[in-house]
């Protein structure tokens, strides 16, 4: 013993001492365990039954959820469960006795009497009595009358009509005589037109004269007065122009540096 002993306080084999010890220590402790299971266990030779096992199962089924069914439950419900059946008495009504109201006729319709027609009595007129005297206005005048007629209108119509243009243009020409520039409009070369209204009797001396439209330079203005008072008296107008014994008519005097 003391050479083994000696042997393994040699420092090579101390780790192996160590191994060997702790080995051994085990082994006895897992024969005492060993030991002491068996002698706990009944002779009969069957295992005791495995309880904790069935209570772990049965608290597991206790505590599992119950399953639930998410579809729509189908309630089979009868009418006579939902409806319940209301019977109401009703009265009877009292029956009313038939009468016999006999057959019903057409009735013909009564034509009516025609209307007599009523005779009109028939006017009679009585011929007016015929003048024998003949108005000499009323009668109809022959067609070479009547030539002659329209002949002498349409000569008398141009007549006039060439009278009246022949004394427009004799005033004119008396106005384009009697007008004069004024230095001071011809020194600011002022030009315009300036209207006059003028009113001349049967003899054709004026009556009234003014201005009626300006011609925005006073100079030519007040010239354009002095022009018609000038001019006067006018030639005598024809019968067919006067009205009321008097002729008006608008006179433009028209100032114009490029025409002197």
């Amino acid at each position: 013993m003391s050479s083994i002993a000696g042997k393994l306080e040699s420092p090579i084999f101390r780790p192996l001492g160590g191994l060997f010890l702790s080995i051994l220590f085990h082994g006895t402790l897992a024969v005492i365990l060993v030991g002491w299971f068996t002698s706990t266990i009944p002779k009969t030779g069957v295992l005791p039954p495995a309880i904790s096992l069935q209570l772990g199962v049965y608290q597991l089924e206790q505590h599992a959820e119950p399953e639930v069914n998410h579809a729509p439950k189908q309630q089979m419900v009868t009418r006579e469960e939902t409806l319940p059946e209301v019977v109401e008495k009703i009265d009877k009504l009292p029956q009313t006795p038939l009468v016999d109201n006999g057959t019903l006729t057409k009735v013909s319709e009564k034509k009516r009497p025609p209307k007599k027609k009523i005779p009109q009595e028939k006017k009679v007129f009585e011929d007016a009595p015929v003048t024998t005297q003949e108005s000499a206005v009323t009668s109809m005048p022959t067609s070479g009358s009547a030539s002659s007629n329209s002949a002498n209108f349409s000569s008398n119509s141009s007549a006039a009509v060439s009278g009246q243009q022949s004394w427009h243009s004799e005033v004119h020409q008396r106005l384009a005589k009697a007008k004069r520039y004024p230095r001071a409009a011809l020194r600011f070369r002022s030009t315009g037109v300036s209207q006059v209204k003028v009113t001349v009797d049967s003899k054709g001396l004026v009556i009234n004269a003014s201005l009626m439209n300006s011609s925005g330079t006073k100079v030519l203005d007040k010239e354009a007065l002095a022009t018609i008072s000038r001019a006067a008296p006018f030639p005598i107008p024809p019968e067919t122009l006067l009205i009321d014994g008097k002729v008006e008519f608008i006179a433009p005097i028209v100032f114009d540096t490029s025409t002197i």
